[in-house]
């Protein structure tokens, strides 16, 4: 993870399926992180053992709650 980024559009069926299976959302950059953030380190943490992207690695875009948005931030601040 390097950066942060908002959601400006929500889930919408991704165009030019044959059979829509795949949403997509439209995001814009918000800023970016001191420090990159590994998924290595993510998994490492135990606040963020129940973050989407550790259980499921193909997600790009998920909800995270508060508690974990300001765990990952503080890997990205070392």
């Amino acid at each position: 993870m390097v950066g942060r980024a908002r959601i400006t559009r929500s889930a919408f069926l991704e165009p030019g399926q044959a059979n829509p299976r795949f949403v997509a959302v439209e995001v814009e950059t918000v800023g970016s992180l001191p420090v990159p953030v590994s998924l290595a380190s993510i998994k490492r943490d135990p606040a963020l053992a129940n973050l989407s992207l550790v259980r499921n690695s193909r997600l790009s875009v998920m909800p995270v709650s508060s508690a974990e948005w300001k765990a990952i931030l503080a890997h990205g601040e070392s």
